[in-house]
């Protein structure tokens, strides 16, 4: 039944005419387009299209015909097979897969998927900047999680009692609070931050509306994230992140932080236990990965090794030319 349900969806939207408006401009998406947005749209999350049009000296009016990684997986807490699992191309045959690693490529082939390559994270791809680091400074990483869930821990006193947390462990330094866009949007996080004498920081939108929306707190998410990070002298984190390896590539030390979100989140999704463990193992007392440990790890999982030139990005993702994309990034 569900595969009748999912058949009749696409069947819709393939006989149907997606139309988008952006500021004053009006986008209308071919059929194959809305087709091709629906399968790989993935790939614009945090402006990785972009990261990777950029290094291989291309302009944004191309996309990639593959599904690529969310997310950073570890060796032991291999990457799910909801994630590593592209939709299918025939009756046989699924769509390339792009991973970060080679464990993460391994992991994908076991669950059946036979088209993977290993490219590295985008992340890796973002040039690097040498900027000064603020002296006795942390940043901090809270628990993040969706704007159209009422989560636990976002009332002015629970966020006092995490914040407290972090000052505790951390006293006397510049704390700086790295929000998710939907903590971002909740005035109680402002009220603390005035409060509590700290300073609020959000990178930008994972994903826009429509999804190719060509705005920069998209497409330069990771690139504002990566220039404020190089300031941190040290960062905490509430709970697995992704934050953590990006932190971890650029040398960063790290400290976990528990809280009652910390639990929360791990009771939400058991997973998340798995992935923080194999973290923590990095850790020689308290809960602290000094930065040399945390730097060679988080780089294996990013897929350093696995980097590509431009020509073999070329060759792997194999960049096409989309008319919607045309209208709104050659105009």
């Amino acid at each position: 039944m569900e595969i009748l349900v999912r058949t009749l969806s696409e069947l819709k939207h393939l006989f149907s005419q997606e139309t988008h408006q952006l500021s004053m401009e009006i986008v209308k998406l071919s059929r194959y387009e809305s087709y091709f947005y629906r399968k790989f749209g993935m790939q614009f999350a945090y402006g990785h299209r972009e990261i990777l049009l950029r290094a291989m000296d291309l302009d944004f009016s191309h996309a990639f015909p593959v599904v690529l990684q969310h997310g950073v997986y570890t060796p032991m807490g291999r990457i799910q097979k909801g994630v590593a699992l592209p939709p299918r191309k025939t009756f046989k045959d699924r769509f390339r897969f792009i991973s970060f690693s080679q464990t993460d490529a391994d992991h994908a082939k076991s669950y059946g998927v036979k088209d993977v390559v290993a490219i590295g994270s985008p992340w890796l791809y973002v040039p690097e900047k040498e900027r000064a680091v603020i002296k006795d400074s942390i940043g901090f990483f809270p628990v993040h999680h969706h704007a159209t869930k009422d989560y636990p821990g976002s009332s002015l006193n629970d966020i006092f009692k995490r914040i407290g947390l972090v000052r505790n462990r951390f006293p006397g330094m510049k704390l700086t609070v790295f929000l998710y866009f939907s903590e971002f949007l909740r005035p109680e996080w402002h009220e603390a931050s005035i409060a509590e004498d700290f300073e609020l920081f959000c990178a930008g939108l994972p994903l826009g509306n429509p999804i190719f929306t060509s705005h920069t707190s998209r497409v330069d998410f990771y690139k504002n994230l990566k220039r404020k990070l190089m300031t941190m002298e040290v960062c905490a984190f509430e709970s697995y992140t992704s934050a953590i390896f990006y932190a971890g590539s650029l040398n960063k030390p790290a400290a976990i932080t528990k809280s009652f979100m910390t639990d929360f989140r791990i009771k939400e999704d058991p997973f998340e236990e798995v992935l923080l463990d194999e973290v923590l193992r990095l850790s020689k007392f308290d809960n602290f990965i000094e930065s040399i440990e945390l730097r060679d790890f988080s780089l294996l999982c990013l897929g350093q090794e696995e980097l590509k030139s431009s020509k073999e990005l070329f060759s792997i993702l194999e960049p096409m030319s989309l008319e919607s994309l045309k209208q709104i990034y050659m105009d």
